[in-house]
C-alpha cells in the first residue's frame, strides 16, 4: 500500500472558514512570528470539526481500527520565502509500528507546490525509516542527508490543494517541501492519529535518542 493518498473535497468549507476566523484572532494575540504551534486544538477547539465523519471514516479504514486515539493537532505557518523542509520521516521520532500511525493534512486555504505544499516519495507504507541526522531547520528535528536521500529511486507525488482537499500519509512516508515562493502565508492543519496502545520499537527509540545525545 502506498504510504500517502489524496482526499479531494472532503472537508467541510463552513468548518474551514470557522477555523480560518478563529485563527486570525489567535495568530493576532500571538505576534511571536512562530511558525509551528503544537496542540493548537487547545487554542482553536474548533479545529476539531475538521474531522467530520468522511474523514473519521477513512482513518479507521486505513488504520483498521474503529477507535483511532487523535495523539496531536499541529498548525504549521509556511511565511513568505520560508525555508525548505528537509526530506524526513516522521516515525523516525515517533518510534511506533508504521501501520499503526497516520497523519492527515488540511490546508486552511488553496496550497501547492509552490506555495509549500509537501513532495511525497511513492514508497510503500512499510518502507524502512532511513538513517536520519540532527538539523538546524527550525521546527525539524531531523532529516535523511541529501546523499542518501538521492539514492532512493522513487517516484515523486505533489498534490495541488483547493479548499477542502486533504491528504493522508502513514508514518513511514518520506516527505518534503521546497518551501513558501507565493505572495501569501500558508497555513495547515495536521493531526496525528494513533490505534490505541500502539506499540513503541525500543530499537528505533534508541536510535532516535542516539541521534541527539552527541
Amino acid at each position: 500500500m502506498l504510504s500517502h493518498g489524496f482526499l479531494p473535497n472532503i472537508i467541510k468549507k463552513d468548518d474551514l472558514r470557522l477555523v480560518n476566523s478563529n485563527l486570525l484572532n489567535f495568530l493576532n494575540k500571538n505576534d511571536n512570528k512562530e511558525s509551528y504551534f503544537s496542540e493548537i486544538n487547545k487554542s482553536i477547539p474548533c479545529v476539531y470539526d475538521l474531522i467530520n465523519q468522511k474523514v473519521l471514516s477513512k482513518v479507521k479504514e486505513l488504520l483498521c481500527t474503529d477507535n483511532p486515539s487523535i495523539c496531536n493537532v499541529e498548525l504549521h505557518i509556511q511565511a513568505r520565502n520560508s525555508q525548505i523542509i528537509p526530506a524526513h520521516q516522521d516515525n523516525f521520532y515517533h518510534c511506533i509500528n508504521p501501520t499503526e500511525g497516520l497523519k492527515i493534512l488540511i490546508p486552511l486555504q488553496s496550497m501547492t507546490p509552490s506555495s509549500g505544499s509537501l513532495t511525497f516519495m511513492d514508497c510503500d507504507v512499510n518502507f524502512p525509516v532511513q538513517r536520519h541526522v540532527s538539523s538546524t531547520v527550525k521546527n525539524f528535528s531531523s532529516y535523511i542527508p541529501k546523499n542518501e536521500f538521492d539514492r532512493l529511486n522513487f517516484k515523486k507525488t505533489t498534490y495541488n490543494y483547493e479548499i477542502g482537499d486533504a491528504s493522508f500519509h502513514f508514518i513511514n512516508s518520506i516527505h518534503f517541501s521546497d518551501g513558501n515562493h507565493s505572495n501569501s502565508e500558508i497555513y495547515f492543519i495536521v493531526f496525528r492519529f494513533q490505534i490505541p496502545n500502539a506499540t513503541i520499537n525500543k530499537k528505533a527509540l534508541s536510535i532516535y535518542e542516539e541521534c541527539f545525545s552527541n
